[in-house]
């Protein structure tokens, strides 16, 4: 189970407005675990948020990662007994393709137990636990002028919060990456218009510039916050009328493998050979912990009673990660009625188009679109709109859908709550498993676009940045069958980037990161 220090600090950073012009852009995140098993090859995997590949190594410290959201696998298996492929083979690809041909004998929580962490694009990012005191003092470019603090979403860069005290304590939310700005300005020409929650950061004196401190939108303090109050680093969200599903691979096949469900203190409450354990015997907000106790069926360990504290476990032979290494759920799930929210989708070619519109999004923060192979478990985020905060319509499209998918909408509450929408199936056939391809990823300089056209036609690659400004596109005749393209980026600056194959019937798209 990967480990990390936790840091529970006072906060106190100085912002320091000297009118430069500093733009951080990248951060470095460092990762370590103690291995499932000693023996075995402990590989870091670095994934994005949509659920990509985007870099796998042996140390754990991945270096200048562009601004997004990430996670932090750590994969432990058996050098004898590999899985194929291995995330070194599937970088910028679904880290749910590891072990997709051979399973190999991996520890059972590489998939569901990671670290969550975001990049706001401050090299310095600092982690802090959701529960911190968070205070942002700055020295002030004139102290006549009047100081504002503006706390904004890392990623979307859409302001949270604005204050005159640079207190922002119970603000946060664990699993999001935060910028703190500080904007001094003179009151009687102030920007026009100030930044307010909901804005764009960006629109801070677009209309009027007013007179204020010139680095304002590129000199500020970055913070990742992190659930420092359970002892998962990761913990599901189930609702009550899905299913707690754990599964391991077993530290040795010939053993008994079990499956344990406790409660966060560590008492026992069931056991199954399945791991599969229904969500809804559990009151809403229940955090529960599923362990994976493989032993020898010629020495069992002793048997477990209700209540009883399953770090009791002293006899028998089984595996020694037992206690230390699990996965955590938590019942919190509240299903809203259609006439609140329905989601609806549309296959449209090769791609999905999922459309919704809320009633009320007075305490509404984000929403997550999710997508999933069974329509209960294993639910992936694909998209990460923002509220509007006005009932707006909203369309989100799905590039590379997989052939039968279900959908839901998670949302986010202000207050820390979360909902769902009813679930929605789409089977998509066209052009099911066609290739497309693009490598590497991240690259310097080339990539590789590689795809199958059905026929003789003509094609279009068009790369745009993450505003839809296009920035290179070629035209071509594709011949039948399978194709390759080689495009230079060595003109592009270091930012992410969106491929697009514009075929005569359908698009397809992949992000690609460019160093």
């Amino acid at each position: 189970m990967i480990s990390i220090i936790k840091f529970y600090i006072y906060i106190l950073l100085i912002i320091s407005i000297l009118y430069q012009n500093k733009l951080c852009a990248q951060c470095d995140f460092t990762v370590s675990s103690s291995g499932a098993n000693a023996a075995y090859t402990q590989v870091y995997v670095l994934v994005d948020a949509a659920n990509n590949i985007v870099a796998e190594n042996l140390t754990g410290t991945f270096l200048a990662v562009p601004t997004g959201n990430y996670r932090l696998h750590a994969l432990n298996y058996n050098p004898a007994d590999p899985p194929a492929p291995l995330p070194s083979a599937l970088i910028g690809q679904s880290i749910n393709l590891v072990g997709s041909t051979t399973s190999g004998c991996v520890n059972s929580d590489f998939f569901t137990d990671f670290l969550a962490r975001s990049c706001g694009g401050c090299a310095a990012t600092r982690t802090v636990c959701s529960t911190d005191p968070i205070i942002i003092t700055s020295s002030n470019a004139t102290p006549a002028y009047t100081q504002l603090y503006v706390l904004v979403d890392a990623v979307t860069s859409q302001v949270v919060a604005t204050n005159l005290t640079g207190d922002f304590t119970g603000q946060v939310l664990a699993g999001i990456g935060y910028q703190i700005h500080a904007l001094n300005y003179e009151p009687s020409n102030a920007p026009n218009p100030l930044p307010t929650a909901g804005a764009m950061i960006g629109a801070t004196g677009n209309i009027s510039a007013g007179c204020y401190n010139s680095d304002f939108l590129t000199d500020y303090v970055c913070l990742n916050v992190t659930n420092c109050a359970t002892s998962c680093f990761k913990s599901q969200n189930v609702c009550p009328a899905d299913n707690i599903v754990a599964k391991a691979s077993g530290a040795n096949a010939a053993f008994t493998q079990m499956y344990v469900l406790a409660d966060d203190a560590g008492r026992f409450i069931a056991q199954n050979n399945t791991g599969v354990f229904p969500a809804a015997a559990f009151a809403l907000g229940a955090t529960l912990r599923v362990h994976a106790l493989n032993f020898d069926p010629a020495n069992p360990p002793n048997a477990f009673a209700a209540g009883d504290m399953i770090n009791s476990i002293n006899t028998g032979c089984f595996n020694s990660d037992f206690l230390s290494d699990y996965v955590c759920f938590t019942i919190d799930c509240t299903i809203l009625a259609a006439q609140d929210l329905q989601l609806s989708g549309a296959v449209l070619g090769a791609q999905n188009q999922l459309t919704w519109r809320n009633a009320n999004e007075s305490n509404l923060r984000r929403y997550q679109l999710q997508r999933s192979k069974n329509g209960y478990t294993d639910f992936i985020n694909i998209g990460s709109p923002q509220a509007a905060s006005q009932q707006a319509e909203y369309q989100q499209t799905d590039e590379q859908p997989i052939s039968a998918a279900y959908y839901r909408l998670q949302l986010l509450q202000n207050n820390g709550d979360i909902a769902f929408s009813n679930v929605i199936f789409l089977q998509n056939s066209a052009p099911n498993n066609q290739v497309f391809r693009v490598s590497p990823n991240p690259t310097n300089q080339f990539i590789q676009v590689e795809f199958d056209a059905p026929s003789a036609q003509n094609i279009n690659i068009t790369i745009t940045d993450l505003l839809g400004r296009a920035v290179q596109s070629i035209d071509f005749q594709a011949i039948e069958g399978r194709n390759n393209q080689t495009l230079d980026l060595n003109h592009l600056p270091s930012a992410m980037y969106v491929v697009s194959l514009h075929a005569p019937n359908y698009t397809l798209n992949q992000k690609i990161i460019k160093q």
